[in-house]
């Protein structure tokens, strides 16, 4: 293991050597973390960001730099000044090693600055205490600190106020980026003078030569604490008075759209715009603050016409240059071309973005992005995957929504093109007119018709009133006087009515006698022309010399179509009846299952529904146990489908609502193995549903919960056939989602347990198919996960073999789907271990085979999940292409990968594992050209 101060070291040196960039710096840490065993040069290769001369060069440079320092790559690191401009996102990282080796690394320099003077050393840190004695201005004590300042309340001795004096911190003086930055933080905010912008009143260095700058000192707080303030406050307030502070802030939040057109206009970018940068006076005062990260020197297309003057940095040493490709700024404020480092792209519209993702923490008190591993962030950012603030917050008016969206929207075309746009749309709300952002529906246009015609409305409605006031009392007088009338005729009509009623009486139970009668005479035809059909069919089959897998499956569709016409007469002729609605619905939910075996999701989805539409017509207090049990099963079935169709969210709706009756019928009886494999067998359904979503950690948990279920009811005297097959399947989940975790070790323990099991399962079952099938995955997922974290060995070799053999027996006995995508999915396995050994002819021999056995796959079935598995194995033939140096072929294969996933992602849109597949083959592309 090779801890963080070395591997740190060495990113350092490769960024002062210019082997590679800030951001690349920052995705290799992010990759070490998760396999610690490696060198960080070992990490850069396998990412392609240094090829192996840059590797051999760095290595060597590490090793000498650490053998000039005896040995201690503490002392290299303090040593060194190119930590500052990254200390910041490496600290995001949340690893508690790289987070200890910052603060030593912190608190050395800090020790070491005290000895430092600034006559004769260029760069030092500074400390608040080392303005001397006659300074204009004097500390008082701390305020606040920030990511690269630190703030202080001072006295103006010559004014006789308190100001705020900003200075560098002690961590990043050193650094002449950070320096920099810092100067051009105080150029910008003093040249900017707009009310919205807090003013500057001195720039000046210490007696030993550091920067600060002197500004006003804002009383107040910050929007983030007024939004954090009035939802915390929420439950003790009225709505109205919620509203009214609620738009208070819609408020504020347009004076800062003004000030940030004000430094547009002067061709400044703020890059940084969040809750916490915008502070609120006590008195109404708007302020944008930490100009830090601010862009400067070029007006968009949008402001060329403005008379304001574009603003120059006065120094060249103060600038705000970043480098392509690097991210700067707050990842869950950012927009996407700043977190993708597009620095020719960002414009007015970026900060547009950032002033969305303000407002819409105004409006749900949570970020766009929540806080996650940092490439997850990034993913979310570029990607625009943010929930509707509705979603989280029903109560926010569906035009400002519609505001803050128009605002966020990934695209730059499709956002407000100047922040005073996006400032007229919230005065627009805020009068109650109709926005840009939001085309409003009728009823909305009435209400606010109503509202500022409230007066004419009013005398109208009085009018009508009035009207039908005197209607009323006319129709009174008119009723009194027929009541004299009607009383004659209710006479007679009653004597009339009692005849008829007599009559029908007597006609209802002549047409009941015969309708009984019919429909008596109809079940016995449905059930003498099914009796028929079994006995045939059945001495058919008896009298065949051979039956296979397709004429089986031809008998049970014929029997299953013909019960399923008989029992539709049945149920036809007998509406209303709960027990036979309940029979029918399990003709037709058999009926459904052969419909998506023989892969028509059409009809198997339209009769799954009707099976739940017959189920539900028992009434719920009539409803038994055993038709509970049918109704989870159900809805797990209708879940299944939902997820082969790409309905992910529907898929996921349905299993939950198989969970919950599960759940309440194993609260009634807590021992019942029946309940308990219908609660395990829906949570094996949501562990690939969580996988798909990358939800990896709620899938571990459902392999874990299923696993351990079906461990007990397979070992118990309730134990049925499917047990032992369900206990494989769901352990070898568990293996691959432990892997996918980073957790190796402890995939490695499970699938040793599952691979004992296994052998002994199949010792007692040696010819049963769904025995060989979920232990062959374990042989090749456990296989898979060792070789990809620390490379493949003797043991994996023969996983992977064993795994090969299995399915190789099982597609000659029968070529079903699942047992090819099992064997397509082995051989490709088994390509990378013979990549990962060198063995590049035999590599590229079984990713043949592989794509083979795929392509005829795709042909009998073009589903979203066939189409990945093919493209995962057109990717690692690429990457056997490289490995042997063939680039141009590598591309060509990774082109196809790419359509061919491409066309999966749009069969199923939410699987968030495909869209992330499809991306890193999109980079590995990029990479090579």
């Amino acid at each position: 293991m090779f801890d963080a101060d070395r591997n740190l070291l060495a990113g350092v040196l490769g960024l002062q050597m210019e082997l590679i960039s800030e951001s690349q710096l920052i995705a290799a840490m992010q990759s070490w973390i998760f396999k610690k065993s490696k060198k960080l040069e070992d990490v850069l290769v396998d990412l392609k960001f240094i090829d192996e001369e840059k590797y051999q060069f760095l290595s060597g440079l590490v090793a000498q730099h650490i053998k000039l320092h005896k040995n201690d790559p503490a002392k290299c690191l303090a040593s060194l000044s190119s930590l500052g401009p990254v200390q910041k996102q490496l600290r995001d990282l949340e690893d508690k090693d790289v987070e200890q080796t910052i603060t030593r690394l912190a608190n050395s320099r800090e020790k070491q600055e005290t000895a430092v003077d600034f006559s004769t050393q260029p760069a030092a840190s500074i400390r608040v205490t080392d303005l001397g004695g006659d300074s204009r201005f004097r500390i008082l004590r701390p305020h606040a600190k920030g990511g690269l300042g630190q703030v202080s309340l001072a006295e103006d001795r010559e004014l006789h106020r308190e100001v705020a004096l900003k200075e560098i911190q002690s961590a990043y003086a050193a650094d002449p980026a950070s320096r920099n930055r810092f100067l051009i933080e105080a150029e910008v905010t003093g040249q900017l003078e707009h009310p919205g912008i807090v003013p500057v009143y001195s720039l000046g260095t210490t007696s030993k030569g550091c920067p600060f700058y002197v500004m006003r000192f804002i009383k107040g707080a910050s929007l983030k604490e007024a939004v954090d303030s009035l939802y915390t406050a929420k439950d003790r307030t009225s709505p109205e008075d919620f509203r009214l502070s609620l738009r208070r802030l819609v408020r504020r939040l347009i004076d800062v759209c003004n000030a940030i057109e004000y430094a547009h206009s002067r061709g400044v970018l703020h890059r940084d715009l969040k809750p916490g940068n915008i502070m609120l006076g006590k008195y109404g005062e708007t302020l944008v603050v930490d100009w830090g990260l601010a862009k400067t020197g070029t007006k968009a297309a949008t402001h060329q016409s403005s008379e304001e003057r574009t603003f120059v940095p006065l120094s060249s040493d103060a600038s705000t240059a970043t480098h392509f490709g690097s991210v700067v700024g707050t990842l869950s404020y950012m927009s996407p071309e700043q977190a993708e480092g597009r620095l020719d792209d960002l414009g007015p519209t970026s900060d547009v973005y950032s002033l969305g993702a303000t407002l819409y923490y105004v409006l749900t008190q949570e970020p766009p992005v929540p806080k996650l591993p940092m490439l997850e962030m990034l993913e979310r950012v570029r990607t625009g995957q943010i929930r509707p603030p509705r979603e989280i917050n029903p109560s926010i008016p569906a035009s400002l929504e519609a505001i803050c969206l128009k605002a966020m929207a990934c695209r730059q075309l499709d956002r407000y093109k100047t922040t005073a746009a996006l400032a007229d749309d919230l005065e627009l709300w805020l009068a109650d007119e109709p926005v840009s952002a939001y085309q409003e529906p009728i009823h909305d246009r009435v209400a606010r018709f109503v509202r500022r015609h409230r007066t004419m409305v009013t005398s109208a409605l009085a009018i009508l009133l009035t009207a039908v006031g005197a209607l009323l009392i006319l129709n009174s007088l008119v009723r009194r006087q027929n009541a004299v009338l009607g009383v004659a005729r209710e006479e007679a009509d009653n004597r009339r009515a009692e005849a008829d009623k007599q009559r029908q009486l007597a006609e209802k139970s002549t047409l009941e006698a015969i309708q009984q009668a019919e429909r008596a005479e109809l079940n016995l035809a449905t059930a003498r022309d099914l009796s028929v059909v079994l006995l045939s069919t059945a001495e058919k089959a008896l009298t065949s010399p051979v039956i296979d897998g397709t004429s089986i499956h031809e008998l049970r569709k014929k029997l299953t179509e013909q019960a399923y016409g008989n029992f539709e007469k049945i149920y036809d002729s007998n509406p209303g009846n709960p027990d036979i609605a309940f029979e029918f619905a399990q003709v037709v939910r058999i009926s459904s299952n052969l419909k998506r075996f023989e892969r028509d999701l059409q009809t198997a989805n339209e009769r799954i529904q009707t099976s739940l539409r017959l189920q539900l017509q028992v009434p719920t207090d009539r409803r038994t146990l055993k038709q509970k049990d049918y109704l989870a099963e159900t809805y797990r079935e209708i879940g299944t489908l939902r997820k082969a169709e790409g309905k992910l969210a529907d898929a996921e709706e349905a299993l939950n609502q198989a969970l919950v009756i599960a759940e309440e019928l194993l609260s009634v009886n807590p021992e019942s193995s029946l309940y308990l494999r219908t609660k395990a067998t829906i949570e094996l359904e949501q562990i690939q549903l969580y996988a798909e979503r990358m939800e990896l950690e709620a899938a571990l948990r459902k392999s874990q919960l299923s696993s351990d279920a079906f461990q007990r009811l397979r070992t118990s005297d309730q134990a049925s056939d499917n047990d032992a097959f369900l206990f494989l399947f769901a352990m070898s989940r568990q293996i691959k989602l432990l892997h996918q975790l980073g957790r190796h070790s402890e995939g490695q323990q499970v699938a040793e347990l599952a691979i004992s099991e296994g052998h002994l399962i199949r010792s007692k079952r040696p010819d049963d198919a769904n025995i060989a099938l979920p232990f062959a995955r374990i042989l090749y997922w456990s296989a898979e996960g060792i070789a990809a974290s620390t490379g493949p060995t003797d043991h994996e070799v023969t996983n992977i073999g064993e795994a090969l053999s299995i399915l190789e027996g099982l597609v000659s006995k029968s070529p079903k789907s699942s047992y090819i995508y099992g064997l397509g999915e082995a051989l490709r396995i088994q390509g990378m271990i013979l990549r990962k050994q060198m063995k590049l002819a035999d590599a590229e021999a079984a990713t043949a085979k592989s794509r083979e056995w795929l392509e005829k796959l795709i042909k009998a079935a073009n589903t979203a999940d066939n189409k990945d598995v093919l493209a995962r194995t057109l990717g690692e033939s690429a990457s056997i292409k490289i490995a042997a140096g063939d680039k141009s072929a590598a591309m060509e294969l990774l082109t196809l990968a790419i359509s061919l996933q491409s066309e999966a992602c749009k069969q199923s849109p939410d699987s968030i594992e495909m869209n992330r597949f499809q991306a890193t083959l999109a980079r590995d592309l990029q990479s090579l050209e």
